[in-house]
C-alpha cells in the first residue's frame, strides 16, 4: 500500500528501494493486483517479475505487461518498458551488461509486433521476435 510504501520512503534511501510487480502471480495468489499506477509515482524503481511458476501459468514478462496495461491504460509503454529492461538491470546489479543500449553493455534485442501505434501500448495480440 501507500502507507507501507511511505514508511519505506521515511526509513531507506529510496534510490535502494525497487518494486518488483509480477501482477498474474499476484491475482493467482491474492485475486488483487498492486496499484501499479499510483505505486510508480514514488520515486523508487519499480521492475516487472514473474515470480514462478508455481504461481504463474508462464514466466513472459510481455504477458506480466499485457496484465498491467489491461488494468491500468494509462501507463505509458515507454514506462512500462524500462521497467521491465533497463530497471530489472538495475535491481540486479548488472545494468553495466544488460538492460539499455549504452555503450558496452550487450543487450538482447527483442521486437514488439503488433502494438496499438495509435495509443503507443500492447495489446492482447501482441508478441515478441527475438532479433540478437
Amino acid at each position: 500500500t501507500q502507507k507501507d510504501l511511505d514508511y519505506l520512503l521515511e526509513s531507506i534511501d529510496s534510490r535502494n528501494i525497487y518494486l518488483c510487480f509480477c501482477p498474474r502471480s499476484n491475482y493467482y495468489i491474492e485475486d488483487i493486483i498492486a496499484p501499479i499506477n499510483t505505486l510508480i509515482l514514488n520515486p523508487v524503481n519499480c521492475v516487472i517479475g514473474t515470480d514462478s511458476l508455481a504461481s504463474n501459468h508462464s514466466l513472459s514478462i510481455l504477458e506480466e505487461l499485457k496484465t498491467i496495461v489491461s488494468q491500468f491504460p494509462e501507463i505509458p509503454l515507454s514506462q512500462l518498458l524500462k521497467m521491465a529492461t533497463y530497471n530489472g538491470a538495475l535491481a540486479l546489479k548488472i545494468e553495466n551488461q544488460f538492460g539499455s543500449f549504452t555503450k558496452g553493455c550487450k543487450p538482447g534485442v527483442n521486437l514488439l509486433e503488433h502494438v496499438d501505434l495509435q495509443k503507443l501500448n500492447i495489446i492482447s495480440d501482441s508478441f515478441v521476435r527475438v532479433l540478437a
